[in-house]
Order: structure tokens, then C-alpha cells, then sequence
């Protein structure tokens, strides 16, 4: 299985697995769900989890948040220095979003770096060209010992 089936076999197990307890009519690749999703996170595991249970939730709510860019915003899953990003094109840029990372973020700092801003706020006004000046990304090396991508 290569890295991107992983990503979406992940994914669809978040789907199938947290719908019943979400409450939600339509738990899936949208909003509502992310919003859930951050909820989840401050209610069972923001903070510092022990490293393996972190890593965990990392790769399964990553996949489970990039498979909801892709199906919401575009782009495509691709492979850089062995690391899964979503790539998307707007016109003449080209955009690298890095789910793995926003989850981690996400349950390290807590809800500074909410997951329901970043899907229906931040991503829409970079990709549309229109995000203010104190949003602007820095480019952060990627761990690539790190496979937030692996099947649990």
C-alpha cells in the first residue's frame, strides 16, 4: 500500500468510526465535521499525549482533515522528500498544505490553533489571494522521519 492509499484508508476509518458519536446528520468531508474534530481534540487530547498516542491521532486526523481539503478546496495529495502534502493551484501559485502538521499543532497548542479557523477561514482567503499580511505562512522544514501517514 503506498503512502496516499494509507492517507485514504485512514481517513475513511475516521469517517466510519467517529460518525456514530458525532451526532452529526452528515459526518464527512465538510466543515461540520472539522469543527467536531476540534472539539474531539480539546475534549480527549489536547496538551502533550505520550508521544506514540499523539502520533497517532496526528496520522489519523491529518488524513481524515487533508482528505476534507481535497474534497472541499481541490488539490491533489503528492509526496515531497518522502512527505504527504496537498498541493493546490490557483491560477498562477501553488499552494502546500500540511495537514499532518496542523493536527500536531493543533493538540500541542491547543485551540490557538483551531482546526475549524484554519478549513473555513484561513485556507479559502490563501487560496483566493485575500489573506492579511499576518497570516503569512513561514516555510518550516519538514521531518521526514516522522510518518504521520502510517495505517493504525
Amino acid at each position: 500500500m503506498t503512502a496516499i492509499e494509507q492517507i485514504k484508508a485512514n481517513a475513511a476509518w475516521v469517517q466510519e468510526n467517529f460518525s456514530p458519536e458525532s451526532g452529526l446528520a452528515d459526518f464527512g468531508y465538510n466543515a461540520e465535521s472539522i469543527a467536531y474534530l476540534d472539539q474531539f481534540i480539546s475534549r480527549n487530547i489536547e496538551g502533550e499525549p505520550d508521544e506514540q498516542l499523539r502520533a497517532k491521532y496526528v496520522s489519523l486526523l491529518g488524513a481524515f482533515l487533508g482528505e476534507t481539503l481535497v474534497a472541499c478546496y481541490g488539490g491533489q495529495w503528492i509526496e515531497t522528500d518522502g512527505f504527504p502534502i496537498i498541493q493546490v493551484e490557483r491560477g498562477e501559485s501553488i499552494h502546500a498544505i500540511q495537514p499532518f502538521g496542523k493536527v500536531e499543532k493543533r493538540i500541542i497548542n491547543g485551540e490557538t490553533e483551531s482546526l475549524a479557523f484554519f478549513f473555513k477561514d484561513f485556507i479559502p482567503a490563501i487560496l483566493a489571494g485575500n489573506a492579511p499580511p499576518e497570516w503569512k505562512v513561514a516555510e518550516r522544514p519538514v521531518d521526514p522521519k516522522k510518518p504521520w501517514w502510517k495505517v493504525w
